[in-house]
């Protein structure tokens, strides 16, 4: 079997551990079709069928974890990382994807935690599948009503030796993985510089330690070869390098960056004991194998995809590049060509994962790496790893430190913004397709720039998307002249701002709040400074006890948006139905009642919109006679509360289409059956159970699960 033919193994196993959540064959199934496959690759030796069984496998390795169990409790359990948007942990009544608010522990580290069962959160379209991700990690999906750590742990200790130079928080940092003593603006200058990663415990790290043995067990073994004993010269400095790669990850808790690191480590020492060729894409997909397979949930964590397409871009694109150097050039040019293809290799491999989940792209990153790679590689972190040694460590800590400050003044002049580059997890498809022809010739680079960042594509007709937001109110309107505007704005998030970078929206023309709570506003946060806002209509200004709308509304004046009231003229196509003049209500739920209620005309259909409005409200709106007759759509008043759409209501509105907004099994058991009742002529959707909802005026038509048109 050919190197190359084993790495295409071990990338059809992974495939099989992908396919999981979408082919879950039963345990009979997969050893009687294992069984037949492997009988015809004994007859047949066809690649095809070898592949075929690799995909087989994965599956398997899946399904031989543990079912998961459902419990509510206290637990005592073991970090393993960041999988989906929690935290994966072995406890002692299972494994869970844990899902903290506010900090969350190390991985590595062992805590006591208090978890109730929770419901998977809602996603909008284009964002990682949470629920995909649980059901291939097989663990319960719960969330952390209290936690604190189970015992210490000596990482999270800052050792007093580093503590005496001015970037000791990061020289510990480079030497530990620790960042908790890092300054935020440290943080801030590496991550817009494309630095970052420096932070990591990286196969930088490991290597540079297997190395710095390595060498030094073949100093030391020198005398075996005034003896004639040539195979100590060469065993004991493998397994030297070997076993200080071990003990290093050991010490640092084996992220998964580690775990690839000593693998391939072990791989390459192994090839040099018995003189075999490095082939390095062979090793990293045996690496991948062995990872996933103690661990097929890792196939899921950020820090796999990092860690794995760092490497898999710097062994792609670094030949290509290489060769665009002359044969004849100067030694100096060589060098700093490789420096380059690695880095820009480095950050092509990463692209599609940073734009997925950070959705900003640091260009000057490649130019930085180049200038500063050398002086925090190659310099701070062995100064940082000597700082450990008594009759050494202040002398390297000094040089690492002024390392440190030169690449700080480096990356101070360097630093700009970076690009913002938003992909879902398509893009994330077709960008990999992009990268695998064997030929990056000028026409696939220039059909990748355009990719990345082609603009807004405007719809042929204007759309309506009520978004599955969670448990709150968003819907996004897409007009066919290229206006966008948004009524209302979600909870405290900032999924809507990165579902927008995600379809190229960069402007709002107009923002309808509803009214003040906090399931209808909190997302405007977030998108004050990040998406241009033309107008904001709102109910009315804050009042003194209002304190968060009075904070975002004083985040709207400080931007400069021009701020709107239902008094003024409303947009063409749009009427303002409530709260009108000379309203009042005394009620303790008045915030609901004076939701803004207004009725937009798109292509002959009307859409009605009714905020968290109740009773009282719908009575108001009854007696003076402002409704229409019948509604194409309305949004279904308070997420389907039973204290809205009252009865007559219902009937006067006479609508085709009812949608309701909640989220899933939310804790307010929205939408109320009775309220389900009401609704019973109208044809019924609900972003809990339908996901997003778009309805497209011009030609009625309505679908769901997705943004783009069947």
């Amino acid at each position: 079997m050919s190197m190359y033919t084993l790495a295409w193994c071990c990338f059809f196993m992974i495939l099989g551990v992908f396919f999981w959540p979408f082919w879950m064959a039963e345990n009979i199934q997969l050893l009687c079709g294992g069984a037949t496959l492997l009988g015809l690759f004994w007859y047949t030796n066809h690649r095809l069928v070898l592949y075929t069984l690799c995909f087989v496998l994965g599956n398997v390795v899946v399904a031989r974890m543990p079912e998961p169990s459902f419990y509510e409790g206290p637990i005592i359990a073991d970090v393993q990382g960041r999988v989906c948007d929690g935290v994966l942990v072995y406890s002692n009544k299972g494994r869970f994807i844990l899902r903290f608010f506010g900090d969350y522990p190390k991985e590595g580290e062992r805590i006591a935690a208090r978890v109730k069962s929770s419901r998977i959160p809602d996603s909008l379209p284009g964002e990682p599948d949470s629920e995909t991700c649980i059901i291939r990690a097989r663990a319960s999906y719960a969330r952390v009503k209290v936690w604190f750590p189970f015992e210490n742990n000596e990482r999270d200790f800052f050792d007093s030796k580093y503590q005496f130079v001015q970037n000791g928080g990061l020289l510990w940092s480079l030497m530990s993985g620790n960042r908790d003593f890092i300054s935020e603006d440290t943080i801030d200058l590496l991550r817009k510089t494309g630095t970052a990663h420096f932070l990591a415990i990286s196969g930088m790290h490991i290597g540079l330690v297997s190395a710095i043995v390595y060498g030094m067990a073949r100093i030391l073994c020198i005398p075996f070869l005034m003896f004639g004993l040539l195979s100590m010269f060469r065993i004991l400095p493998c397994f030297g390098a070997m076993t200080a790669a071990v003990l290093y990850a050991n010490h640092v808790g084996w992220p998964t960056s580690a775990q690839r690191s000593v693998c391939m480590v072990f791989f390459c020492m192994m090839a040099l004991l018995f003189g075999k060729k490095v082939h390095f894409w062979t090793i990293l997909a045996l690496t991948a194998c062995i990872i996933i397979y103690i661990e097929p949930s890792q196939l899921d964590s950020l820090s796999f995809r990092l860690s794995f397409s760092a490497v898999s871009g710097i062994i792609w694109f670094s030949p290509r590049v290489n060769r665009l150097i002359p044969l004849d050039a100067h030694p100096l040019f060589h060098r700093i060509g490789a420096a380059f293809a690695v880095s820009l290799g480095a950050s092509l491999g990463t692209l599609p994962w940073v734009g997925l989940y950070f959705q900003e792209f640091p260009w000057i990153g490649v130019l930085c790496n180049i200038i500063v790679g050398p002086l925090l590689g190659g310099v701070a972190v062995p100064c940082a790893l000597l700082g450990q040694l008594n009759w050494i460590g202040d002398i390297a800590l000094i040089v690492g430190d002024a390392a440190i400050e030169l690449s700080h003044f480096v990356l101070d002049f360097l630093v700009c913004e970076p690009l913002d580059v938003a992909f879902d997890e398509g893009d994330v498809v077709i960008i990999v397709i992009i990268y695998l022809f064997r030929r990056m010739d000028i026409h696939r680079i220039i059909a990748l720039v355009l990719f990345i960042f082609f603009p807004r594509c405007v719809p042929s007709e204007t759309q309506i998307s009520f978004l599955s937001i969670g448990q709150g109110d968003c819907t996004l309107i897409e007009w066919k002249n290229g206006q966008v505007w948004l009524i209302d704005v979600g909870p405290s998030s900032n999924s809507l701002l990165r579902m927008l970078r995600r379809e190229r929206i960069s402007r709002i023309d107009h923002v309808f709040l509803s009214h003040p709570h906090m399931d209808h506003i909190g997302g405007l946060q977030y998108l004050i400074g990040e998406i241009d806002i033309g107008s904001l209509w709102t109910v009315r200004s804050p009042i003194r006890s209002e304190k968060k709308y009075l904070e975002i509304f004083q985040k709207v004046l400080n931007e400069g948006i021009e701020v709107r009231y239902p008094y003024h003229s409303p947009p063409s196509s749009v009427q303002f139905l409530h709260p009108y003049d000379g309203w009042s209500i005394a009620s303790n739920n008045h915030v609901n009642e004076e939701s803004f209620v207004f009725d937009i005309s798109i292509e002959g259909k009307d859409i009605l919109f009714t905020g968290d409005i109740g009773l009282a409200a719908e009575n108001a709106l009854l007696e003076q006679g402002r409704l229409l007759d019948n509604y194409d759509v309305v949004k279904v008043a308070h997420h389907g509360s039973r204290f809205s759409s009252g009865v007559e209501f219902v009937q006067a509105v006479h609508a085709e289409h009812a949608v309701i907004m909640c989220g899933r099994e939310n804790r307010f058991g929205h939408p109320h059956m009775s309220t389900l009742f009401r609704w019973r002529n109208s044809k019924i959707w609900r972003t809990d159970e339908d996901g997003v909802v778009v309805f497209e005026p011009a030609s009625e038509q309505f679908w769901s699960g997705s943004l783009a048109k069947p």
